[in-house]
């Protein structure tokens, strides 16, 4: 039996549909725990009306975090194997089927499929991961999984052990699903299956949510990887780069945010062409997307400079 665990706070618009597509989901004995996380709107009152014996509804008293009430449905599940799924996204026909197959077939622990991310205010979409920067054939390193963050929960499919032993780090501010997989790879055999079987949600102005736990996340991930990152010169690279547009959406120095322990085995020369390359990824449309009340403002005051600069 295949257990769905599902967190959920406040999704009363959403719950509905995302468990929907786990119940049409064909030829897999299934139960489906969903944990509210102390929930105040009609969240509960809709789970309840969706009248299947497949569903077990567990109420936590006070909101704790998604990773919390992911590790209470781990430990009630009763299937021999664990999928996730969020509240707010949507699974396509047969994905359970499919992963279960190609899980048996590759004798893995845990795979995951690719998903299609859906921009909610502009309705644009792409698919993620591509084999370009994830090949099917082989298993998924933690050197590979270091580079990028390839894996969302809702994609994965695993034996239940692996996330008892390995559970979600409480603790963890944001990328916790990052963090899991990272440390799942170093015990268990992870493959990648390369078919989109998941809509995930973009909501508006997602990049800029809590900023604070976006920078912290990195830190964390930093510090307990540094070692491995010295030798992986793109993803020490990335993480410089994204740890520095944290730091600008914080307010907060660059210099300060931590990238001076992640390239400090750098010669002076590698140093100043990383610290260019983290300057210019911070970019026009970066800031646009991040930052648009002030980049409105800059280009008010450009649109002024340049006003008063014609008039002498």
């Amino acid at each position: 039996m295949i257990s769905v665990v599902i967190p959920t706070y406040n999704r009363a618009g959403l719950i509905r549909q995302a468990v929907e597509s786990v119940l049409v989901q064909e030829k897999e004995e299934l139960e489906v725990i969903i944990v509210d996380d102390g929930s105040t709107d009609d969240t509960v009152n809709i789970i309840n009306s969706m009248e299947d014996d497949r569903i077990r509804l567990i109420c936590l008293e006070k909101n704790s975090g998604a990773c919390h009430a992911r590790n209470v449905g781990i430990q009630a599940a009763k299937g021999e194997y664990i999928a996730f799924q969020d509240s707010d996204d949507v699974w396509y026909p047969g994905k359970l089927h499919k992963q279960m197959k190609y899980l048996l077939k590759e004798n893995a622990d845990i795979v995951f499929c690719a998903f299609n991310r859906v921009d909610t205010q502009s309705g644009r979409s792409f698919a993620f991961p591509t084999t370009e920067i994830c090949n099917p054939h082989l298993p998924v390193t933690q050197d590979v999984l270091l580079k990028k963050n390839l894996i969302s929960t809702q994609t994965m499919l695993g034996r239940k052990e692996c996330f008892e032993r390995v559970p979600f780090n409480e603790n963890f501010p944001r990328m916790q699903d990052w963090d899991l997989v990272l440390r799942l790879s170093h015990r268990y055999c992870i493959r990648f299956q390369n078919e989109v079987m998941v809509d995930t949600r973009i909501q508006p102005d997602s990049l800029s949510m809590n900023p604070k736990a976006g920078l912290m996340a990195f830190r964390m991930l930093e510090e307990k990887y540094h070692n491995v990152l010295r030798t992986l010169p793109p993803a020490r690279n990335r993480f410089a780069r994204h740890m520095a547009e944290y730091a600008v959406m914080c307010g907060e120095k660059v210099s300060t945010c931590g990238i001076r322990a992640l390239l400090s085995d750098l010669s002076p020369k590698e140093r100043r062409a990383m610290h260019l390359a983290i300057f210019r990824g911070l970019t026009k449309g970066f800031l646009k997307r991040i930052l648009p009340h002030r980049y409105r403002c800059l280009g008010k005051m450009s649109e002024g400079y340049k006003k008063t600069e014609s008039r002498h």
